[in-house]
């Protein structure tokens, strides 16, 4: 069966869970879920029976913190490395915060470079106490809290595509949030705290006015209206439509199954960006001190297992080494005094012998070099190279080579022309020759007196290293 992915929407007193299917295509809802609860101990006891009887397949849980518990800001940094960032971002965004950030967790997404080569990170700050209280219940419950991002940031990786620019409004139990878009990261948003008491006429001109202020921002761009979370009804979006906004009914790409209500959204896009795996635009507070400690728990013991079994096979290993040591020290033996008869029998002048096969490719070696000039090696001799240098050079009159150095790797040579155009014909005939490769005309200049081309020129033999 395939595995779950998870969205969680908590509020103080009401749980929504979205579960998809990643089995399907497209994918499916597998669970849309909503309870209430009075206590922390009600939630926990949520949470064990939904993931273990509903959902017991998740392989990744998302949950987001309400923006209006923590701090974002943009930062800019000269560098793109996470790790140089990590460092720096307590000292930068403490300049940018009202409060002393020892007692906060911060995230960051990844480097956006700018214009100016600078490079823009979104960085967020929450109270660690906050996270805590948000952590806790899914740990006492025993059920895996992969990511722990930031509203409205956690919706923006679930929607469709073609919504990568448009106006994201959020309107929950405890805050309305109107976010501004552009290629599929949060711009700017705007938030304004409520509560179930909070008049909907309040909540209208709050989303009504920040619409406006981003519309003007974007030159009088039209772009999409996405409505998500359980304070938007017919009478919010009927009054947005009334003021020519195009709402849309469903921000998320194609799903299996009926449309969900719009209370359940936020949940269901958390749990489409967890699906898709795109995490540039999100955060994730589980780190750090809070890091999960059931993966970690359950790593442990795979890792405890794994441990085990590397023990047994290393034991098993140095046995059969031990076994085998003995009866190959005696053939070892053998083999290194027959080595030693050879080279004595090859080179009877050699009178120490330390590393037999060692001075042996030395004296080979050796006399692969005494040898090269005589050709008994696999190169062309001197004489070769210079005969196919005559033949191929022959038809440029007044040419006069001063200096023809030659090694087992390439030629060099030295001389007088009368043009840089017999320079050039003569770097041409040397590169239609089969036995000449990477031919440079490293220099070619005019002599004091105007009469003449000096040139050197250097080219590689075929079937040494450089021109191999």
């Amino acid at each position: 069966m395939a595995p779950l992915f998870v969205g969680v929407d908590l509020s103080d007193d009401c749980l929504r869970v979205a579960a998809l299917d990643s089995g399907h295509e497209p994918l499916r809802v597998q669970a849309l879920i909503e309870e209430s609860f009075s206590s922390e101990e009600e939630l926990i006891a949520l949470l064990r029976r939904i993931f273990a009887e509903d959902l017991p397949r998740a392989r990744k849980t998302v949950l987001a913190v309400s923006a209006g518990k923590g701090f974002f800001r943009r930062l800019s940094f000269p560098f793109a490395d996470s790790e140089k960032i990590s460092q720096a971002i307590p000292f930068e965004l403490g300049s940018h915060v009202p409060v002393e950030l020892s007692d906060h967790l911060t995230s960051f997404q990844k480097p956006v470079l700018q214009a100016d080569g600078q490079y823009q990170v979104p960085t967020a700050a929450m109270p660690l106490a906050v996270l805590e209280g948000l952590v806790e219940p899914f740990e006492k419950a025993g059920v895996p809290l992969h990511v722990l991002d930031l509203a409205p940031f956690a919706y923006v990786a679930g929607l469709d595509q073609d919504l990568n620019n448009c106006l994201l409004v959020c309107a929950g139990r405890e805050e309305t949030i109107v976010a501004q878009v552009e290629d599929g990261r949060i711009a700017d948003y705007r938030l304004q705290p409520v509560s179930t008491e909070t008049p909907i006429e309040v909540i209208q001109e709050f989303i009504h006015i920040q619409c406006l202020f981003f519309r003007h921002a974007g030159a009088g761009q039209e772009v999409p209206l996405c409505l998500i979370g359980s304070r938007v009804g017919p009478e919010l979006i009927h009054f947005l439509e009334k003021q020519g906004y195009r709402v849309v009914d469903e921000p998320f790409p194609a799903l299996d199954g009926s449309a969900p209500e719009r209370k359940f959204i936020p949940a269901l896009l958390m749990a489409v960006g967890a699906c898709l795996g795109d995490s540039r635009a999100t955060f994730n507070f589980r780190q750090g001190p809070l890091a999960s400690k059931n993966d970690w728990a359950s790593l442990k013991k795979q890792l405890v297992f794994s441990g085990a079994i590397a023990a047994l096979a290393l034991v098993v290993l140095i046995t059969a080494l031990s076994i085998n040591y003995v009866s190959r020290a005696g053939i070892l033996s053998q083999l290194d005094r027959q080595v030693r008869d050879a080279y004595r029998d090859t080179f009877p002048n050699s009178k120490l012998i330390v590393d037999a096969p060692l001075q042996m490719q030395s004296q080979l070696q050796e006399l692969e070099k005494r040898a090269a000039i005589f050709r008994v090696s696999g190169n062309l001799s001197p004489l070769d190279v210079l005969k196919e240098i005559s033949e191929r050079l022959k038809d440029i009159p007044d040419l006069e080579v001063r200096t023809y150095q030659y090694n087992q790797d390439f030629v060099r040579l030295e001389g007088t022309t009368k043009s840089f155009e017999d320079v050039n014909r003569m770097s041409g005939n040397l590169r239609r020759s089969n036995q000449f490769g990477n031919v440079e005309i490293s220099e070619a200049k005019m002599s004091l007196d105007g009469q003449n081309v000096n040139f050197r020129v250097q080219f590689a033999l075929k079937g040494g290293p450089s021109g191999s």
